[in-house]
């Protein structure tokens, strides 16, 4: 839905909450877009595990995953989740959202870009070696209707990531007036 929907549901006996926020809207679905959506996803996992785990010691850990859809309408959804003691939802709250507002106005440091490129790198230099990788890329690609030879120019995605994608992707893909916020 548009706009902001938060939620709360009471269940079970432990003091323990878990908070999952979905940011989503139209999305322009090429390869590029799909790389840079997948990188502010490691950049975010990368910053919010610094500030809300290590800094704050309030979650265990937080999780970010992201989808782009092709059909049949052309979309995509950021989540982030994280446990948390109950107390603490509106303090993590707040931290996020915080973070949130520090990529899309400052922008990031250029470590977190070169991490994100590490983790990148070493993922697809397994992947190469795995049959799956190519059944599914190449299936993918045709299904998509693209040319699969893209597959090779991932390297060229990878280097040229810059901090000012990550800032325009955090100000295009965090809507802080459109998400939803369920907290269990």
């Amino acid at each position: 839905p548009d706009g902001i929907v938060e939620n709360s549901v009471r269940k079970g006996i432990e003091p323990k909450s878990m908070v999952r926020f979905i940011f989503n809207g139209d999305f322009n679905w090429n390869f590029e877009n799909r790389h840079i959506l997948k990188s502010l996803e490691g950049v975010m996992e990368i910053k919010l595990r610094e500030i809300m785990r290590e800094d704050m010691g309030g979650t265990y850990g937080v999780w970010i995953w992201t989808e782009s859809i092709h059909y049949p309408k052309e979309k995509y959804e950021f989540n982030i989740m994280f446990g948390c003691a109950p107390e603490n939802v509106d303090t993590l709250t707040q931290a996020l959202f915080t973070q949130i507002d520090s990529v899309q106005s400052y922008g990031i440091d250029i470590d977190y870009i070169t991490k994100v490129q590490e983790k990148q790198r070493k993922a697809r230099e397994v992947d190469l070696k795995e049959n799956k990788f190519w059944l599914d890329s190449i299936s993918s690609y045709y299904y998509h209707g693209e040319d699969p030879l893209n597959i090779l120019d991932y390297e060229k995605m990878v280097d040229k990531l810059s901090m000012d994608m990550i800032q325009s992707a955090a100000q295009n893909y965090l809507n802080t007036d459109n998400y939803v916020k369920v907290v269990l």
